[in-house]
Parts: structure tokens; C-alpha cells; sequence
């Protein structure tokens, strides 16, 4: 009877979902493109490793040094910007791969563990700065979409770890676990990438990003930002835009006609909290609101526009000091 090696089921699983993902338009992009190679390379290590198609061998390395170059495209279109020539570059990673595979082979899995490494850091010091890096995120998310960023980026770690591994068994025991290292460590990490990259929470819910035009206030930067921060404060809330459960720190960029990274510094200039906070500010003031005329906790939570109820309560506790349900005044 034949036996389906695990590496193919996590690529059949990875295929289901990113078809599932196509119809249903949950993800797109170069998410799409992530998963789509993430299933393609864990099928390879069941055509290599268990149906022993050897031809393949030679392919696997150069599918798997393209993860890091989609992840870090995804990153950024997700997050901060629509990719543009210059990040062009990055395909040179695949292309150095297929050189060393035909010609110095010695070198490729300290090759490929440098690159899982790099392109790892390079998120992890975009998403030091914490929410505020998720431009294109909706803040109505919470940290959500932050943490499984930071997940994606230990998965790369880990992959760098497995090809560690893979290079340290080739030293000391000429490759005798390799088939092993490759087919279970390297699968779970496609899985564990494949299926973070298929969660809605970190697609982006705005595509437009504001122009990075001049300056509006040519004077000192504290005057700049408490001149922006005004105008932001005045806009947000004649405007009610936290109300809108896929504002984004792009759109409200937008909406002033400034960039995104002026914005987020007047607001920590001025309040000393970072973009999510300052607007989940005014949603829990107007979900009081709401619970004060009565309306259920979570469609005070929904109305007031939060997407999710584990913020809505962490972040109602932070404002006001207890739960939503123990802060609504009980009947005498």
C-alpha cells in the first residue's frame, strides 16, 4: 500500500490553503507567492528524500533560497510600501544559489544559512520600532499582525538553523542525518510559514501610501509636530476616522497629505504612545459611550471599531483600569 511521506502531505495541506486563499481573496500578493513556494519546496524534499528523484536535488537549493527574498517582499508590501525596482536585487540571491550549485557546492549551505539569517535580522530591526512599523496594517488589529511578523521571522531563524544543522552533520558524520534534518526540521518550518502567511491579520488592508511630499511646517521639528499632531487630532476626531476598523496609519498619512513616518513621530512627540494606542484612545472613549446607552460589550467592541476581542479588552484595561464588563455601571 502506498504511503504518503509527511513532507507531501504539509504540501498538498499548503496548496489546499493557498487555492482556498485565491477564491476567496483572503491573501494576495507576494503572501501568495510565499506560501506557493513554501509548498512547492516541501513537495521537493518528499521527491528527493522519500520517492528518491534525484534529478531534483539540484533544484531544492535554489527553491529554498528564494523564501527569504518572498518573505521580505511580502513584508514590505504588506507593511510599508508596493515594491519598486530597486528591490530588484533581491533575485540575486536565487541566481548566486544556482551558481554555487553547479560550481561550488562546498559553500552553499554556509550560503543559505547566511541568507536566512540576513533576511531574518533585516525584519526583525524593521519590527523593532513595534506597531508603528506596520504602516499598512489596520490598527484595529492590535499586535497581532506584529506578532506573527516576529513568528515569521524566528521561522526564518529556524530554517538557518536547519541548514546549520545540515552543514554540521555533513563535517562530522558525512551526511548520514540529512535526509532526516531536511525532512522533518525543514518541512515544519515551510508548514509553520506557509500557514502564518495565509492569516488574514497581516495582508494589508490599504495599498495606497501617502506621498512623501515636502515638509508642511519648514520651522523646528517640535513646532512641526505639534503643528501636524494638532491637525491630526482635529481630523480624527471631527472625521470620527477611528471608527473605521481597517484605518491604517498609511490612510490616515493620506488623509493630511504628509508621510507616514511624520505622522507617527508627532504622535509619540506629543502623546508619547505609538499610532495604535493613540487611536485606540478615542474607540474605547466611544465604546463607553456606547455601553453607557446600553448596547452589549461586543457590539459596543465592534462599533467603536476593533476587529478583535482580545485587544478591545487588553487595550479597554489599559485606558480605563479594569474589563468592559466591570467597568458598565450596575443597575441600583
Amino acid at each position: 500500500m502506498p504511503v504518503l511521506p509527511v513532507p507531501m502531505i504539509y504540501a498538498f495541506l499548503l496548496l489546499f490553503f493557498l487555492i482556498r486563499a485565491v477564491v476567496r481573496k483572503e491573501t494576495k500578493g507576494w503572501l501568495l507567492a510565499l506560501i506557493f513556494i513554501c509548498a512547492l519546496q516541501s513537495a521537493l524534499v518528499a521527491f528527493v528524500h522519500y520517492y528518491q528523484i534525484v534529478g531534483l536535488r539540484f533544484v531544492m537549493p535554489v527553491t529554498a533560497s528564494l523564501v527569504s527574498p518572498l518573505a521580505w517582499f511580502a513584508f514590505l508590501q504588506t507593511t510599508q510600501r508596493d515594491l519598486e525596482k530597486r528591490d530588484l536585487w533581491h533575485l540575486c540571491v536565487p541566481c548566486v544559489t544556482t551558481l554555487l550549485v553547479w560550481r561550488i557546492t562546498e559553500i552553499l549551505d554556509v550560503f543559505l544559512i547566511f541568507v536566512f539569517t540576513l533576511y531574518a535580522g533585516r525584519i526583525a530591526v524593521s519590527l523593532v520600532r513595534g506597531r508603528d512599523a506596520l504602516l499598512r496594517t489596520a490598527l484595529g488589529s492590535g499586535d497581532y499582525p506584529l506578532r506573527l511578523w516576529w513568528l515569521i521571522c524566528g521561522v526564518l531563524f529556524a530554517a538557518g538553523l536547519s541548514d546549520l544543522l545540515i552543514w554540521g552533520d555533513q563535517i562530522l558524520n558525512e551526511g548520514e542525518y540529512r535526509a532526516w534534518i531536511i525532512g522533518v526540521f525543514s518541512s515544519l518550518n515551510l508548514l509553520a510559514l506557509g500557514g502564518v502567511a495565509l492569516l488574514p491579520e497581516i495582508s494589508e488592508t490599504d495599498i495606497e501610501e501617502a506621498e512623501d511630499t515636502t515638509t508642511l511646517y519648514p520651522v523646528e521639528q517640535v513646532a512641526e509636530n505639534k503643528a501636524l499632531f494638532e491637525q491630526l487630532d482635529l481630523c480624527v476626531s471631527r472625521d470620527r476616522l477611528y471608527l473605521d476598523p481597517d484605518l491604517t496609519l498609511a490612510k490616515m498619512a493620506r488623509k493630511l497629505g504628509v508621510p507616514a513616518k511624520k505622522v507617527s513621530a508627532a504622535i509619540n512627540s506629543e502623546t508619547g504612545e505609538n499610532v495604535s494606542r493613540y487611536i485606540n484612545g478615542f474607540r474605547i472613549s466611544y465604546a463607553c459611550t456606547l455601553l453607557m446607552q446600553g448596547l452589549p460589550v461586543t457590539s459596543a467592541m465592534l462599533d467603536a471599531g476593533f476587529n478583535t476581542k482580545s485587544n478591545f479588552n487588553r487595550e479597554f484595561r489599559r485606558v480605563k483600569g479594569c474589563s468592559p464588563r466591570d467597568w458598565i455601571p450596575k443597575p441600583s
